[in-house]
């Protein structure tokens, strides 16, 4: 391809030259747009083609070295490999600002980095349950983004995290220490909370940090500063894009909207870098004996961003409110991606005085306010004078810091408003106390604190102090505890630091064997200086349970004697529980074993338990404090059903499985088929009666019964939910003779892909469009593809996919084109029967792929009714085809029964007034798009809104205002502005307008006369009676309507 280019070496330009280089530079700049079009739809036509089919390789592939000189590897994904190739489940989250959000992308969804990534997760493992959580939020760096961490990072519960935080610290303004701190204080937190979490740290680029390479950033360079230290993966795609250019200064463009946000092919640079990163780690690794966990390193910053940190956003800033004037409260969005929105915002209109009040306990407080640069608060703390400051929206904006190490109040007051901002909003505050910062780097705290060898039985333990804090306390708690799971004596379970000295600590009861922890929590405050463990005994717990292994219809006894006295109650639940509300069982304490009695399940787990490893836990009190917990396995009994899962529609039976011991021997059960309750899934079946109303309303029938064999097991085979049409989960609740509900198999009917049409048969010549409708689910059609529906005699078949019951070799009848959705469902309203049937018969509308191929059809038949036009068939009509000229007759649009054809019920459809083709006329009316000229569209008239049956009407009266001249014309029915249906119809000059001004009258009387005497040229407007000619009758027929007009 030729461009031309322009060069101007100097001196005044002409006139004719600056028109010509201007022309030039129009031309070049129109051919790069052209040019830029043409490349990102390639690219993405390319993008979609690679990560259209699954690539799955075998550990030990080998690696790829395109970018080695922008990855640091690092701790390896050990976590990720095992849950995608062993548990089959992983959770991703992407915590980052806009370059992560996808800003600058044509569609974030499909081609930001972050989704690109996500694809290549899902493609290459295709058996895992891939969840991918973006809480990304622009204009975000590392200060907003520790305060955000509990809600939008450690609550999702990761098991691998990307983090992308260094471009938006440069723009905040950050220094390498500070960043780096900011981003430990993240690290380190995610470290603490989920120990198993892999971190990816990515590093993106700007035009002027750009400059910098092969050196980093600063920003960049503090967060690489603290992966080093903890181990963590590093990939800077944004150093690897530019090394990719030939030319920066003309390629700048292609890759990037602005200084900084990429285009899609930017993000596809972004994403090959990455990409290669996790084909090495995770392809050409075999990890499956590898370490999950990862080293925590002792604080490498001087301090971390901590100190009893607070985040009260939404409502939890009201527990913290003294007072709000002219600022009122609202639960509606403030800010966030969509995956963790936060909810509620305090907020003041512009021009209001408004004024509210904060109280805290700390040094410092920040606001995340919608307040940008320009606009400012003033400040009061304490009641003292104010102080100005300026706000940033998404920094946070810090109004105090440096007080006093106790409670406070702050009173804000907007003052400036920037631009297009109309109200303040106030989304969260956020405070700490600096004087209870963790401890930095270099401080031995392993020395801090020793431990008296402690025996089993012993009721205190002895501590011995380095140089701890004269406000230093300390708690006791088995290991991985809580300062609040403490060990001590009741009323004085804690005690405080002595620097240099020693502290014999009491316990409440005599201490068991078993791994122990002293916890240091510094200057008064709950930030932990660091845990130091000591072992009592061998190290194992007092056998409180009286064996390890069970059969599910055993009960578990509890020792307890061997449980400490502030026990209250225990708790059974699944090994890996995350929940503590959701147990299996509980019994008070004294209660001898579990169960406690109650048959049935808790909170979706069954009972008897079903085989596998479960957890006792014990409680302090009436509460959820951990005091202990004891493992044991159950093995025996169980309910198993196969398959699970099945489709609306499908004849596929179930086999129902009752192990021996499950249920009483020899017995006859009886089996019903009910609804489930909402919560219950295929994962609850078991013993127990829970997870199902026992209605009526949700009873779908009976099912076949069985009798147990000699053992108390039983299979059966079930097929009564071959009749459900609705999608949802059921269950198979087996009964005794008593109808005593002993255990439930839980299936779930998923739905299927659909064929449909809105009527079965029509009148042969009815202007009766059908809707052929495709749903989405299994088996159906592809996403986003074109196809043809083409209609055929029929043979009665059954309306589905496949294509039995055409006959292709009658000839084709009239087509169509549709392109499915991003779910692979369409409705399509077809109306090529209307024109295309010339005799009675079975037709079939035939749904087909670019190589002919009928992947679905629908039937119908067309009869040879007498009636044409059934009252129940969908219809659009005006109440008069022609109107006259220039009169203030209005016309009333109306819709029947239009709810077949897919059009929405209680939705407002667009009237709009456009003139129609040459030849369409008032009886073309109908639904479809035919015979409009939508070059000339009039105006806009009142719209309609469908009733339940998909009906509805509206007066029309635009067209008395807006045409001025004969002819025909269409009122359009839209959804928004696709056409639905149109009707037409003729304006009509006034009988007797020979002048043609729009009215009869006495000026058209003397216009004629002038005709008939050849005063002015005759002309059709005279031939009043239509003979074709112009005589003395004619002006006797105009005397006639003016006479009774």
């Amino acid at each position: 391809m030729r461009i031309l280019k322009y060069r101007y070496k100097g001196g005044r330009l002409t006139n004719h030259q600056q028109g010509s280089a201007a022309s030039a530079a129009k031309f070049f700049t129109e051919r790069q747009i052209i040019m830029k079009k043409v490349i990102s739809i390639i690219i993405s036509i390319l993008l979609i083609a690679a990560l259209a089919a699954p690539a799955v390789f075998a550990a030990g592939e080998q690696k790829t070295h395109n970018y080695d000189d922008y990855i640091n590897y690092r701790d390896p994904l050990a976590n990720t490999y095992r849950r995608l190739t062993e548990d089959k489940k992983l959770k991703a989250v992407y915590f980052g600002g806009s370059v992560t959000a996808g800003y600058g992308s044509s569609n974030a969804g499909l081609y930001s980095w972050q989704s690109l990534s996500s694809a290549w997760l899902k493609s290459n493992f295709p058996e895992a349950n891939i969840s991918v959580v973006n809480t990304a939020i622009g204009e975000s760096g590392t200060y907003l983004g520790t305060y955000r961490l509990e809600q939008d990072v450690i609550a999702q519960n990761p098991d691998l995290l990307f983090i992308e935080y260094a471009i938006n610290d440069k723009y905040k303004g950050s220094s390498k220490e500070q960043a780096a701190l900011q981003y430990e204080t993240i690290v380190r937190e995610v470290r603490s909370a989920l120990p198993n979490c892999d971190i990816v740290t990515l590093l993106v680029t700007d035009k002027t940090a750009s400059e910098l390479l092969p050196e980093l950033y600063p920003t960049a360079a503090g967060h690489e500063m603290i992966a080093e230290a903890y181990n963590i993966p590093t990939v800077n795609v944004g150093a690897a894009l530019i090394a990719s250019m030939s030319d920066k200064s003309a390629e700048w463009d292609t890759y990037f909207t602005d200084t900084v946000h990429p285009t899609d092919a930017g993000y596809k640079k972004y994403y090959d870098c990455l990409e290669e990163f996790l084909y090495n780690s995770l392809i050409c690794e075999d990890l499956s004996s590898a370490d999950v966990g990862h080293n925590m390193p002792e604080i490498q910053s001087e301090h971390l961003l901590d100190g009893n940190r607070m985040s009260l956003m939404g409502e939890r800033m009201q527990d913290y409110l003294v007072s709000a004037d002219g600022f009122t409260y609202s639960d509606q969005l403030y800010y966030g991606p969509a995956a963790t929105p936060h909810m509620g915002y305090y907020t003041c209109p512009k021009g209001t005085a408004g004024e509210i009040t904060f109280s805290f306990e700390g040094t410092e407080l920040a606001i995340w306010t919608n307040f940008y640069n320009g606009s400012t608060v003033d400040i009061s703390v304490d009641g003292g004078e104010a102080s100005r400051v300026t706000c940033d929206r998404h920094a946070p904006t810090t109004l105090v810091s440096k007080l006093e190490s106790r409670v406070h109040t702050v009173k804000i007051k907007p003052v400036t408003f920037g631009d297009d901002t109309t109200e303040m909003k106030i989304g969260a505050i956020f405070f700490r106390d600096e004087t209870k910062q963790p401890l930095g780097k270099g401080t031995a705290v392993k020395e801090l604190i020793t431990v008296d060898p402690v025996k089993v039985g012993d009721t205190s333990v002895t501590l011995n102090f380095g140089e701890t804090g004269s406000k230093d306390w300390f708690v006791i708690t088995r290991k991985g505890g809580t300062y609040s799971q403490r060990l001590g004596k009741s009323g004085h379970d804690y005690d405080y630091c002595v620097a240099g000295g020693s502290v014999t600590h009491e316990l409440n009861d005599p201490i068991t064997a078993g791994e122990y922890e002293v916890i240091l929590l510094l200057n008064d405050g709950y930030t932990e200086g660091g845990r130091f463990g000591f072992t009592v005994g061998d190290g194992q717990s007092a056998p409180i349970l009286n064996r390890e292994t069970y059969y599910s219809s055993e009960r578990i006894e509890v020792n307890w004697a061997k449980v400490p006295s502030s026990v209250g109650w225990a708790a059974v639940y699944p090994k890996d529980y995350t929940d503590k509300y959701k147990y299996c069982d509980y019994i008070s304490r004294g209660d001898a074993s579990f169960p406690s009695g109650q048959s049935g399940r808790y909170n979706g787990y069954t009972w008897p338990l079903e085989t596998g490893d479960y957890t006792a836990v014990f409680y302090d009190g009436s509460g959820y404090t951990v005091n202990c917990t004891v493992d044991f396995s159950v093995i025996g009994t169980s309910v198993t059903v196969t398959p699970k899962e099945m489709y609306v529609g499908h004849s596929e039976s179930v086999t129902i499985e009752i192990s021996s011991g499950g249920l009483a021997a020899n017995a006859y059960h009886r089996v019903r088929l009910y609804k489930a309750k909402s919560g219950f899934g295929t994962g609850n079946t078991g013993f127990g009666n829970a997870g199902i109303n026992f209605s009526n309303d949700n009873l779908i029938g009976d099912a076949t019964g069985f009798t147990t064999d000699a053992n108390g097991g039983a299979t059966v085979t079930q097929t009564l939910h071959q009749k459900i049409t609705d999608p949802g989960v059921y269950g198979y609740a087996i009964m005794d003779s008593t109808w005593d509900t002993k255990a439930i198999a839980f299936i779930e009917i998923k739905d299927a892909a659909r064929v449909s049409i809105s009527r079965t048969s029509v009148p042969l010549g009815a202007n009766i469009p059908l809707a052929l409708k495709v749903t989405a689910g299994d088996g159906g059609l592809e996403a986003n593809k074109k196809y043809t529906i083409r209609l055929y005699k029929g043979w009665n078949g059954t309306t589905g996919f496949g294509s039995g019951g055409v006959n292709f070799g009658g000839g084709e009848k009239g087509q169509a084109t549709v392109k499915t959705d991003a779910n692979g469902a369409f409705t399509a309203l077809l109306i090529s029967h209307v024109n295309g049937i010339t005799e009675p018969g079975n037709y079939a509308y035939c749904i087909m792929d670019e190589e002919w191929n009928t992947i679905a059809r629908a039937f119908f038949d067309v009869t040879a009714a007498t009636d044409p036009f059934p009252e129940d068939a969908p219809s659009v009509k005006l109440d008069k085809n022609t109107v006259i000229l220039g009169s203030s007759e209005q016309l009333t649009f109306s819709v029947a029964n239009s709810a077949e054809l897919g059009l929405i019920v209680g939705k407002k459809y667009n009237v709009r007034l456009m003139r129609t083709k040459d030849d369409f006329g008032v009886n073309d009316s109908g639904f479809g798009e035919s015979g409009l000229n939508f070059s000339s569209i009039l105006g806009e008239g009142a719209g309609i809104t469908l009733d339940e049956n998909g009906s509805g009407s509206a007066s029309q009266s635009i067209h008395s205002e807006l045409i001025t001249e004969p002819g025909v014309y269409a009122y359009v029915l839209m959804d928004g502005w696709s056409t639905v249906a149109r009707v037409f119809f003729e304006v009509k000059k006034a009988p007797g307008d020979v002048n043609g001004d729009g009215a009869a009258d006495i000026r058209d009387l003397i216009h004629l006369k002038k005709m008939y005497a050849g005063i002015i040229e005759k002309t059709d407007a005279g031939d009043i009676n239509g003979d074709g000619n112009l005589d003395a009758t004619d002006l006797a027929e105009l005397k006639k309507i003016l006479l009774l007009k």
